[in-house]
């Protein structure tokens, strides 16, 4: 199950409280007063053991977080200026690291990259315009919520 607004489909529900240090949220804030929609970037993830998402930088380049409830992680992440090593001749991003095509991305096996194991209960931080891909080490179930606010 990927984006699964349990927030906004169950607005009395409160699924989480936020940190401090994630409460000034542009992104949200406009979606939750814009009439006519129900849209936020509040994010349910489950998924199996091996599921995983491709090579990608979040939405609007937000900064986001991604708290594990049951499960555990592989993050592998590429910092910005890493992105021309990322890409082939024609600007098309690597969509698996690993099973990359070095005729295609010639400049792959240069890229600076490094991973981090997320546990059960722990809470990843993804800094805006970070490129990451996320593998599922076992059955998880997790919350993601992405964000801008005056440093984006």
């Amino acid at each position: 199950m990927k984006d699964w607004h349990i927030c906004s489909e169950y607005p009395d529900y409160q699924a989480y409280s936020l940190s401090q240090l994630f409460s000034d949220d542009w992104l949200n804030s406009y979606w939750d007063q814009k009439e006519g929609t129900r849209d936020d970037f509040r994010f349910c993830y489950m998924g199996v053991k091996g599921s995983w998402t491709p090579l990608h930088a979040d939405v609007y380049r937000s900064y986001s977080w991604s708290t594990n409830i049951v499960g555990k992680k592989l993050w592998t992440f590429f910092p910005p200026d890493q992105y021309e090593m990322l890409k082939d001749r024609y600007g098309n991003l690597v969509y698996n690291i690993r099973n990359v095509d070095i005729n295609q991305f010639p400049n792959f096996r240069k890229a600076k990259s490094f991973t981090v194991i997320q546990n059960e209960g722990e809470t990843i931080f993804v800094p805006s315009s970070w490129f990451h891909q996320v593998e599922n080490l076992v059955t998880f179930y997790s919350f993601s919520f992405f964000f801008l606010f005056a440093f984006n």
